[in-house]
């Protein structure tokens, strides 16, 4: 199932200094496959694609419970540059009062997120 994300909102991290690039870190070639499949799987359902930026992380692939792969960004040296937020993420323990007379809840499928 291809996703079709939003692109009505635009934002900005502001950073200090001139774009950070750090080469590729090897994977395991018992790795390389899987890696390679769930980046054509990631493109395929919308939720990243090909650049040409002149930005770089190096990958970090960790073996999940399940034998699975997440791959994830290391991004240490882009947090370092970055202006931090003035309207971060409200905290689980700010808005938890709201659901206090609430019956029915959902929970969010994090197995792609």
């Amino acid at each position: 199932m291809k996703l079709t994300p939003k692109r009505d909102v635009e934002h900005f991290i502001e950073t200090n200094g001139p774009p950070l690039y750090c080469r590729a870190r090897p994977i395991a070639p018992h790795r390389y496959e899987q890696v390679r499949k769930e980046f054509e799987n990631m493109i395929e359902q919308g939720i990243c694609r090909p650049s040409k930026s002149t930005w770089s992380s190096p990958l970090h692939v960790v073996s999940k419970k399940n034998g699975e792969l997440r791959v994830c960004g290391d991004y240490r040296r882009l947090n370092s540059i970055t202006t931090p937020d003035r309207y971060p993420i409200p905290r689980v323990k700010d808005f938890t009062h709201q659901l206090s007379d609430k019956t029915i809840f959902s929970i969010i499928d994090l197995n792609r997120a």
